[in-house]
């Protein structure tokens, strides 16, 4: 982990702002999936071979980055879509996938196979997230990074249903929104608290 000293710029910020080493935050707000749907196709004739799975994830924090001449740079919540398709003769499985641009940096996330024989990437899946940002600043260039897994598991804290015809659909259950994941710094330069 890439993390410098940082307690001559605070004992310098807390003269000048009233901010201490207690206000810079070690422990952040988990991430939240507010929601989460996937989607199968019936596998018929002529109709669309796609499966699908569609993600937005939010960060509630506002990390402090760095002290700029101004004051304290921070990286503001964000939040992402993530999205992808497969089709029948493949799989969404240990691929890593772009979720829509954030402000200072990106967002990817990963399926994985939740360990079972005969795995259903739109029922019983973990999602892995990164996210990397970035912020240039007169102060300088500060970057973070996080990484966090979440397991989703039809039953426990998804539902949904098949039709007839075969096609299914599957969501996060009302209960369990917004769903936490707790994230782990990966790298940091600049107020890495």
């Amino acid at each position: 982990m890439l993390c410098y000293s940082i307690l001559p710029i605070l004992s310098f910020t807390s003269l000048v702002a009233g901010t201490t080493l207690e206000d810079t935050p070690a422990v952040f707000a988990p991430w939240e999936i507010t929601r989460l749907t996937t989607f199968s196709p019936s596998g018929r004739p002529n109709s669309s071979p796609w499966s699908l799975i569609n993600v937005t994830i939010t960060d509630p924090n506002t990390i402090p980055a760095g002290q700029t001449p101004t004051g304290t740079a921070v990286f503001e919540p964000v939040i992402a879509n993530c999205s992808t398709a497969w089709t029948f003769d493949s799989d969404p499985f240990n691929q890593v996938f772009n979720c829509t641009d954030i402000d200072h940096g990106s967002w990817t996330f990963e399926m994985l196979n939740d360990g079972v024989e005969s795995p259903i990437a739109t029922q019983n899946f973990n999602l892995w997230f990164k996210q990397a940002r970035k912020l240039r600043t007169p102060g300088g260039n500060y970057s973070i990074e996080f990484e966090g897994t979440g397991q989703f598991r039809i039953g426990e804290n998804m539902e949904g249903i098949c039709g007839g015809s075969g096609v299914c659909s599957f969501s996060l259950k009302n209960e369990a929104k917004p769903f936490s994941i707790n994230q782990t710094r990966t790298e940091c330069s600049g107020l890495c608290g």
